[in-house]
């Protein structure tokens, strides 16, 4: 399903206080949608990064969805943290990094 769909089925529900907004030129749950993942990663500019938090306060669907993906990936980190990185390749970066600095 392509994120055009998609937000059409989460603003299938017709909120009136989202249709108010996007005719104020706030993000609707396509615009939303699109920038999800970057602002997961915190790569959205100040402005965008609050059209998409205000959205999230309004649309419970689109909110649900922020929820289950930053709970995916704060498990995938904090299953990161628990491997180990072997020795030799701490050893090789270490080095690595070291012929940069010289």
């Amino acid at each position: 399903m392509n994120s055009g769909t998609l937000a059409q089925e989460l603003c299938s529900s017709g909120k009136f206080a989202i249709k108010i907004l996007m005719l104020l030129g706030f993000y609707d749950c396509h615009d939303t949608l699109e920038r999800l993942d970057d602002y997961l990663d915190r790569e959205l500019s100040p402005g965008e990064q609050r059209q998409v938090k205000i959205h999230l306060a309004i649309c419970f669907k689109c909110a649900k969805l922020h929820r289950f993906e930053r709970g995916f990936i704060d498990d995938v980190r904090a299953k990161l943290e628990h491997v180990e990185a072997p020795p030799e390749l701490i050893v090789n970066i270490r080095q690595s990094l070291q012929a940069i600095e010289e």
